[in-house]
C-alpha cells in the first residue's frame, strides 16, 4: 500500500514538472522504473566541454530483457540535431578529444547501430538527439545484445560524446563536428 502511494506521489510530481519545465517522457519513465525497483546499471553525466563544467544532462544505461536501454535527457544545448556516440576511451580531458574516436571494436564502417546492426555500424553509433527551441531534448533507444560489462563490445568505462552537428551517417564518422558535451559511463553502485 505504501509503495503504491509513493509511486503515485512520484508520478504526480513528475507530471507537475512536465507542465512547468518541459521535462520529457523518457526521463519520467526512467524515474518511475527506479521508483518501482528497476535498477539503472550505469549513468553518464554529460558536461560541457567548454571548460565551464556545466552539466548538460544525463544518460542512463539499463539492462533489460530486450537489450541495453539508453535514455538521454539534455538541457541548455543549442537547437538542432546533435550526434551522440560512445567513444573509445573513458576520458573527457582536452575538451573531449581524449575520448578518442567512436567505439568500434569490430572494425566496421560508421552507421546507425539500431538500424544497421553490428556488421554495419560502430558499437558507439547511437545516432542523433533533437534539441528543441527551449534547449532540451531526449532520446530513448534499446539496443539488442549490447553489453554493459561483458565482452569486447562492453561500453562501461567509455565516454559518451555529444557533437555540435548532426550525424549524417557518412564515412568515416558521420561529419558530426566538434565535441560540445562529454560524460563517462560509470556503473551504478
Amino acid at each position: 500500500m505504501m509503495k503504491g502511494f509513493i509511486i503515485g506521489a512520484i508520478a504526480v510530481v513528475f507530471a507537475l514538472l512536465v507542465g512547468m519545465f518541459g521535462i520529457t517522457t523518457p526521463l519520467i519513465a526512467n524515474a518511475l522504473e527506479v521508483a518501482q525497483g528497476a535498477s539503472t546499471a550505469a549513468t553518464a553525466t554529460v558536461q560541457s566541454t567548454d571548460g565551464s563544467a556545466m552539466v548538460l544532462g544525463e544518460a542512463t544505461f539499463t539492462e533489460t530483457p530486450e537489450g541495453l536501454k539508453v535514455d538521454l535527457a539534455l538541457s541548455d544545448v543549442p537547437t538542432g540535431f546533435h550526434g551522440f556516440h560512445v567513444h573509445q576511451f573513458g576520458s573527457c580531458d582536452e575538451g573531449g578529444v581524449a575520448a578518442g574516436g567512436h567505439f568500434n571494436p569490430d572494425g566496421v564502417k560508421h552507421g546507425y547501430l539500431l538500424k544497421d546492426g553490428y556488421d554495419a555500424a560502430h558499437v558507439g553509433d547511437l545516432g542523433n538527439v533533437v534539441i528543441y527551441s527551449n534547449g532540451s531534448g531526449t532520446i530513448s533507444v534499446t539496443l539488442p545484445d549490447l553489453p554493459l560489462t561483458d565482452g569486447d563490445r562492453a561500453i562501461a568505462g567509455h565516454a559518451v560524446i555529444l557533437h555540435a552537428d548532426r550525424d549524417d551517417f557518412g564515412q568515416p564518422t558521420g561529419n558530426a563536428g566538434g565535441r560540445i558535451g562529454c560524460g563517462i559511463i560509470e556503473l551504478a553502485s
